[in-house]
């Protein structure tokens, strides 16, 4: 069985500002922790280690995926922009990164492919700069969030991509974002594309086992008519 250990962080979970907002009471805090949490369930199934490194402060997740000597560091987040019409899945990851790069085009693969969303492509960024000159500091605080990936994915001593599988300020993503069917699906074309970078098979789903067992319930009955009895009088039908 694979052993291979993944960052996974739940984004602006724990942390003082809940990120992007649909509207108040449904910003990505709200939302990232489940998805992971789904994410971690594949994971599992498919015999992936992880960690989840979500913390209160961007040095506390940097502390925690460097420690835990993960392979490959994982943050989920939801986009957002001030127009509503801006949609579409995109992953980003370090200038220089190759494998950086390769996981955050497996992982875009995955997402477009299953959720069906416009391809914004995979990304990356090291800095701020207008007319090619840098901006530093000014970029940081006019693009904060941005700022943040650029920061995570650098200090981090593995590959480190941070995914954005959808935009909450988008009615029609946000009500998939919403729905918990929506979240599993978003869960599982990330833990698609982690398996697809450590060419691991994804998991086949586990069968639901059946409510009751007509053998075990009724196996020293020989009429089937006494069986139906039995069984509906022991889930109170009678």
């Amino acid at each position: 069985m694979a052993r291979i250990k993944t960052t996974l962080v739940a984004g602006h979970a724990k942390r003082k500002g809940p990120g992007a907002c649909y509207k108040r009471g449904y910003c990505e805090a709200h939302f990232t922790p489940d998805v992971v949490e789904r994410i971690k369930m594949i994971l599992h199934q498919a015999g992936v280690s992880y960690r989840d490194c979500t913390k209160s402060s961007l040095g506390a997740i940097v502390a925690c995926a460097n420690y835990g000597e993960s392979e490959i560091f994982v943050s989920v987040h939801f986009n957002g922009f001030t127009l509503k019409s801006a949609c579409g899945s995109e992953v980003w990851y370090y200038p220089g990164s190759k494998n950086g790069k390769r996981l955050a085009g497996c992982i875009q693969k995955q997402l477009v492919n299953r959720l069906k969303t416009r391809n914004r492509g995979i990304k990356c960024k090291k800095g701020f700069y207008v007319l090619g000159i840098p901006i530093g500091k000014i970029g940081q605080l006019l693009f904060p969030r941005t700022a943040e990936k650029i920061e995570a994915m650098s200090r981090t001593k593995m590959p480190a991509v941070i995914v954005e599988p959808m935009f909450i300020t988008n009615p029609v993503e946000a009500s998939r974002i919403f729905s918990p069917a929506g979240r599993q699906q978003i869960a599982e074309a990330i833990a698609a594309g982690i398996l697809d970078y450590f060419k691991i098979r994804y998991p086949a789903p586990t069968p639901a086992p059946p409510k009751y067992n007509l053998d075990m319930l009724g196996g020293w009955l020989s009429n089937h008519e006494d069986r139906i009895n039995l069984i509906e009088k022991k889930l109170g039908l009678k």
